[in-house]
């Protein structure tokens, strides 16, 4: 009675945990070989919502836990401390010193709309170059020729546009520069006004030379009162690079268009790098798509050296178990790779070796990007005569179940067998 009941014990537990067993293994492999990765947008507000529904699908999945990572925007020029060195050296009579700090944050400015800048800030760039250009010291005389005062006059007129109503402190200011600041805020306050209106996507941002953004809308972002002249326009949008500009306005009114800018993502190198450094060969990269007419996320297959084998999108109110089915898939196609034998080598994607540039983009008139092993021949299983470990390696389910039903069977044989 005891051996059957021994028998019968073992049978169940084997019955039981060879499931389990097998369930642990695919969790194991797929936590090894896949790490999931959220690329967050700067500012976005649909953030939460996507990165929660893919932290609970990469849980489900057995996946390492969640890595948030920003995609990074281009950084604003540098140029507040190039405008605050110019300015010391002019002060201090340093023309020549000067002229190169205010050079440089000036040709800034006119390709980034201002960015980096108030609009006082913007407005000491002009007047402090104009000062350096014209060498405009204590002394009552001129320094430069006309040719050279008409360039540091342009330089006067340029801040004054920017600020209008700025007075000059005659204590620091060199008495030919308040000669020339008078002149030019005459001359300023002598023109038209007009307005400008800059159209474009209802949730983008506007900095109207150097002043607080303020947001397009459906009607445009709309400055009123502006005196003729060179303005500067600074556009920020959530999910796109930056863009800028100088405009003059020359008319009653002017619209500017928000021009096509270049989608922020994040680098696929990135991703595998950091993939790479937590020990998985491929990472999941999960990416709102950026002006799609609903809310979607792209899942992408990376491989630690950068490269994009397969991507899916998922409408992120899609119903329940979407996401997971788009992240199993994804698993079964690293592990996919893996059995072809065509995966990353690990000898070439090392933190002291950086891995080798992913392959050139394809051309406009190729089809959207899959992978070429998605095309591959399906591999061929092995044959048990031929090699029965490789055999028994690929079909482990098989032999699992096989097994434990064969024990099932012996165990209630043997019993029914004592039993008589």
């Amino acid at each position: 009675m005891r051996f059957r009941i021994g028998l019968h014990a073992a049978a169940a537990v084997f019955v039981l945990w060879a499931p389990r067993l097998a369930r642990g293994q695919a969790a194991e492999s797929a936590s090894s070989l896949v790490y999931p990765i959220y690329a967050s947008q700067p500012d976005a507000p649909f953030n939460d919502l996507a990165q929660g529904l893919l932290a609970r699908a990469a849980e489900r999945a057995h996946l390492l836990p969640l890595e948030t990572i920003d995609i990074s925007r281009p950084p604003p020029p540098q140029v507040a401390s190039a405008v605050k060195l110019g300015k010391e050296r002019g002060r201090k009579l340093q023309f020549d010193a000067a002229l190169q700090p205010l050079d440089q944050a000036s040709s800034a400015v006119a390709g980034g709309g201002g960015a980096g800048l108030s609009t006082d800030e913007l407005s000491d760039l002009f007047l402090f170059r104009g000062m350096a250009t014209a060498r405009a010291d204590w002394k009552p005389e001129r320094s430069v020729g006309p040719d050279t005062q008409a360039r540091a006059y342009a330089d006067y007129l340029r801040a004054v546009t920017l600020t209008p109503t700025r007075a000059l402190n005659p204590r620091e200011t060199p008495p030919q520069v308040m000669e020339d600041w008078a002149r030019a805020l005459a001359e300023v306050h002598a023109r038209p006004q007009g307005a400008v209106t800059v159209r474009g996507p209802a949730d983008a941002t506007v900095s109207f030379d150097g002043a607080p953004a303020v947001t397009v809308g459906g009607a445009g972002a709309i400055f009123k009162d502006v005196v003729y002249g060179e303005h500067l326009i600074r556009v920020a949008q959530v999910g796109y690079a930056p863009w800028g500009a100088a405009v003059v306005l020359d008319r009653p009114s002017l619209e500017v268009p928000i021009p096509a800018r270049p989608v922020l993502v994040l680098d696929n190198q990135e991703a595998g790098a950091h993939a790479r450094r937590m020990g998985p060969r491929y990472a999941i990269v999960g990416e709102v798509m950026i002006g799609a007419p609903s809310l979607q996320m792209e899942l992408r297959l990376i491989d630690v050296t950068g490269i994009k084998h397969e991507a899916t999108v998922v409408p992120i109110a899609a119903e329940p178990g979407t996401i997971d089915a788009a992240i199993g898939h994804l698993v079964e196609q690293a592990r996919r790779i893996e059995h072809l034998g065509v995966g990353p080598s690990q000898a070439g994607a090392t933190e002291e070796s950086p891995p080798p540039p992913p392959p050139p983009p394809p051309t406009a008139a190729a089809p959207a990007a899959t992978s070429s092993l998605l095309a591959a021949p399906a591999p061929r299983s092995p044959r048990f005569g031929d090699d029965p470990a490789e055999w028994t390696r690929h079909h482990w389910p098989l032999v699992i179940a096989v097994g434990s039903l064969v024990v099932t069977s012996l165990a209630f044989s043997i019993a029914v067998a004592a039993n008589r």
